[in-house]
This record gives structure tokens, sequence and C-alpha cells, in this order.
């Protein structure tokens, strides 16, 4: 994970262009030969349409500073989030900072921190500092250079399939757009490449896993657009990876229908295996889940992560960096998805062979009290088969009783071995 995230880190993104395509080709290349074989890359051209979404110029930067007696006072080579992401071209030479200043923003709320800056749709030109290093600056004549232009090219998205015995798929999907911020922008796609290796090396899957990673919003909007009829025919589990780190409590934002089986998995491990969580509400949602909830669609898709955006002080901002995520949290992270995939797994309709209640202790030695007064495993058994209809699923079971999936799944297995039930 800490060597593809060190590499990641640096590079310029935008919602087009080289540096999006160069951080595609790095999380590509870190994949086994057979993940790649399974995987593409497409093309979105400029002036592509979608939804009345369109695929805007590519934006190119060389270089911004400001300077002052030639010196550096903000230098795009050190910190990319130092130039508006999109900023149109300028140069002002030995120029009054009464007018230099009318092209500096900053951040009022968090005053050491340089803002994140966007304006992909609308002209602006601009570089970002900090409000305190802001205050330093004298009054006097500055160099200040934005070397930057657009042209016709291209945005991106990767893909990657994970075959299994179904076509029914769980989706994954991810964004690379941003510039150098690590929780925000980098946890995304480190998750989701470290789950597709874990999955690429087990034996065959029941599901096919569906990996979707590209610049967030119009990204998702052309994949849609693309496979809106695979979607919403295949997919029964849907992640969106956002804000992946930054501390071991865990936020949860349900899906748009609040009831899906992807909400209740989640929702089973949280309670049962990590404690205390935030709960949000889907009206709360604010990345890509937007648009795969869209009224059309109606993905089951939930978004698990640590801190949510918006809801942590270094969000969008230079604080946001290598030492605020740390890989021990990612790794947190990450065990989580393989839980959720194991119940995915292993999550069957469950059918009752009888239809009433079968005489248990033939198949099962039990400290029964007399009369009708079960407990212990017996009584587990027992309400475990009176929702055995053959349209719940293991997991619609353990959310009506209260209890672990991952902790009493061997319940049910004990009920097949004894053919008292049946998975479908």
């Amino acid at each position: 994970m800490n060597k593809l995230l060190k590499k990641l880190f640096p590079i310029c993104r935008s919602i087009t262009g080289a540096g999006l395509k160069k951080s595609i080709d790095l999380i590509l290349s870190s994949y086994p030969k057979n993940i790649i074989k399974n995987s593409k890359i497409i093309k979105l051209k400029t002036g592509l349409k979608a939804y009345g979404w369109t695929i805007p110029k590519e934006w190119v930067i060389k270089d911004a500073y400001l300077k002052k007696k030639n010196k550096y006072v903000i230098d795009f080579k050190k910190n990319n989030l130092h130039v508006i992401n999109y900023s149109y071209p300028i140069k002002l030479i030995n120029c009054d900072f009464d007018i230099i200043k009318k092209y500096l923003f900053y951040e009022l709320k968090k005053k050491n921190s340089i803002p994140y800056i966007t304006s992909y749709y609308k002209k602006k030109i601009g570089l970002c500092l900090s409000y305190n290093n802001f205050k330093k600056l004298k009054k006097g004549k500055y160099d200040l250079v934005i070397n930057t232009h657009f042209k016709k090219g291209f945005s991106y998205l990767m893909e990657t399939i994970v075959k299994g015995k179904k076509k029914e798929e769980v989706f994954f999907t991810t964004y690379l757009c941003h510039p150098s911020m690590a929780n925000n922008e980098l946890s995304g796609p480190i998750i989701m490449s470290e789950v597709c290796k874990w999955l690429q090396s087990k034996k065959k899957n029941r599901y096919t896993y569906r990996f979707v990673v590209g610049p967030e919003t119009i990204g998702a909007i052309f994949y849609i657009k693309r496979n809106l009829n695979i979607l919403r025919k295949r997919v029964n589990y849907a992640f969106n990876l956002t804000c992946q780190g930054g501390g071991k409590e865990f936020s949860f934002l349900p899906s748009k229908n609040k009831n899906t089986q992807t909400d209740k998995i989640c929702l089973n491990i949280l309670k049962f295996h990590y404690g205390a969580f935030k709960k949000y509400s889907f009206q709360d949602r604010g990345s890509d889940e937007r648009q795969y909830c869209g009224p059309h669609i109606n993905l089951p898709m939930v978004s698990v992560m640590k801190k949510k955006y918006h809801e942590y002080k270094e969000y969008h901002t230079s604080e946001d960096n290598l030492k605020f995520l740390k890989i021990s949290d990612l790794k947190h992270t990450l065990g989580f998805y393989k839980k959720a995939i194991f119940i995915i797994e292993n999550n069957y309709k469950c059918s009752s062979r009888y239809p009433c209640e079968p005489f248990l202790e033939s198949h099962f030695k039990f400290n029964k009290q007399g009369g009708f007064k079960f407990s212990g495993k017996m009584k587990l058994y027992l309400d475990i088969l009176i929702y055995c209809d053959g349209k719940n699923t293991i997991l619609d079971i353990c959310e009506i009783l209260n209890i672990s999936f991952l902790k009493n799944l061997k319940y049910f297995k004990n009920l097949r071995k004894k053919n008292l039930i049946k998975f479908i």
C-alpha cells in the first residue's frame, strides 16, 4: 500500500489530462498480470456528452508561482494545491500587491492550510495559500505567473472485472481526480486495489466483481451512460470507496433505499465487530453515490468511511497528507471489506425442508428444559428455522434475530449438514 501511495501522492491530477492518466497507469502497473488482462482503460474525448454533461478540454499546467524580488512566495512545484485546479493562465510581472491579492485565495476557517479549490466549468484564475501566509505578505512588487493552457484531449476511466461463477455482480467504485490529498483522494483507489488483488488470489468466487476508478461525478456519469443496463440488471451489492482512512472509527452512509442487502451487511459487521460508529442519512451524500443511486438506476450502494468527507478539519486542504493517512488505518478498513465479501459469498436464501418445526433431538444433543421453554443452542436453531421460508437470506434472518452473521453462520451450515434446510 505505502509504495503505491507515495507514488500517487505528488501527481497533479484533475478530471482530464496527463496526471489522471499517469495515476491510473500506476494503479494498473501495481496489479498482477492476470488482473491487468481483465482490466481496460476507457478514454473519454473532449466534447463527449452524457445526460447534459460534457467532457471539458484537457487542462495542461506547466508552472505556477508568486515571486517577490525573485524569491518564491508560492511555488506550485512544491505543492500542487497552490493553484486553482483548471485555472486559466495569467502573467503579471512587477505588479503592485493590491492587484496581485485579487488572484490569491485562502480559507479563513483553516488558517494554517492551503485550500483545495477547483473551477472546472467556470473561468477562474488564481493561486492558493494558507491564510497565515497570506497575512505575512507585504506591500510591494510581485511576479504572478500561471502557465496553463487548454486543448482537446481526454478524461479516463479504468475498469477491472474479476469473474465469478454467477453473472450477478458486486460493484466497487472510487474516484481519482484531486491533486495531492491522501485520505479524500487516494485512500479509495488504494483500498480498491487491495480488494481487487485479494479477490483475484482466492479460489473461484461465487459473484463477479466490477471495479471502476475515474474522476469523481463526471466519470461516474459517463460510466453509467456506457453501462446503464448492465449495472441495473447485474449489480446486487455496491460500495463507493471514499475517505477510507483517518482513524479507527467508522462512518456509514446508507443507500437511498436504506434497506438493501448491502446496507444490512455493513450494519451487521459494524454493530457486532467494530462497536461504535457514526451513522449518516442519505441526505448527507456528497460523492459518487449521488450518481449510482440516481432515480433511474438505484444501485444498492453504500459508503463505509472512517472520517466522512466534509466532517474532518483536514478535508480539502494540504493537511490531508501522508502523515494524516496512516497505513495501519487503511489495513483496518481493508479488514472490513474482507468481512463484507465473506458475507456476500455466503449469503444464501434459506428454505426449511419441513413445513413445520422438525424434531431437533434426533439431530442434535441439547440440554432441554421441560415443556416448551427452549434456551441456548436449541432456541437459536428453532429461531433460525422458523424464518427459513425460502425468501429470507441468512443475513435477513441474522437481522431479525439481532445476531452476528460471521459468528452464527456455523448454525446455518449445521442445519444444512443435517439436511434440515437448503441454501438456494
